[in-house]
């Protein structure tokens, strides 16, 4: 093969993940149930959304916009480098111990991947709405960011749902009660925080 001719691979890369996302808004459950889950590309930016609207959250939109810009630099970078393989565990890791429960069969690589995909569109979302209420300092309705944060949070929890169904083969019953477990958890775990924060620890 000729160097003047690079592999298709090279070029079709950028194509690959716009494409991939385009068929991911407009048939998510099937593009799951087909995804090649060694192209990870979406997963990772689905949890980056994700870990960046957690550190949004936590800043105050009443701020300057002078001031919350290099905050806003920091959050980014965190949320690349460190928010990542954290949603990864807390989501796809967890959410995947749960379906092994229920009685799935697939890798854990293969839940991570599929989950995160998931979250990409209502991530993006999420994570835009974040970032306007923070950038705008205030300017913007509050509710209109609830909005997002919520359309989001809605969108992801069907889709995830959807993902850990065609993964694993269960029903919509069986899918859904692993995300319950998955809350369950969860909220068993902030209350056993709050249970040691109010005896001192």
């Amino acid at each position: 093969m000729s160097d003047d001719n690079p592999p298709p691979e090279a070029n079709e890369q950028p194509a690959d993940l716009i494409g991939d996302s385009l068929r991911l808004l407009i048939s998510p459950l099937t593009f799951l149930r087909e995804l090649d889950t060694r192209r990870y590309v979406l997963a990772v930016y689905g949890y980056f959304f994700m870990a960046l609207t957690q550190g949004m959250q936590g800043i105050s939109g009443d701020t300057a916009n002078e001031d919350v810009v290099p905050i806003v630099g920091v959050t980014i970078a965190m949320a690349a480098i460190l928010g990542i393989p954290v949603a990864a565990f807390i989501f796809g890791g967890l959410l995947h111990a749960f379906t092994r429960i229920l009685g799935g069969r697939r890798a854990m690589l293969d839940t991570i991947v599929t989950i995160g995909t998931a979250f990409f569109w209502p991530g993006l979302i999420s994570a835009i709405s974040s970032l306007a209420h923070v950038m705008l300092a205030g300017q913007i309705d509050i509710r209109i960011v609830i909005a997002g944060w919520y359309i989001a949070g809605v969108w992801a929890l069907i889709l995830t749902t959807g993902a850990i169904r065609v993964l694993n083969d269960f029903s919509w019953f069986r899918a859904g009660l692993a995300w319950l477990m998955y809350v369950l958890m969860i909220a068993a775990f902030w209350w056993l925080m709050r249970l040691f924060s109010s005896f001192g620890f």
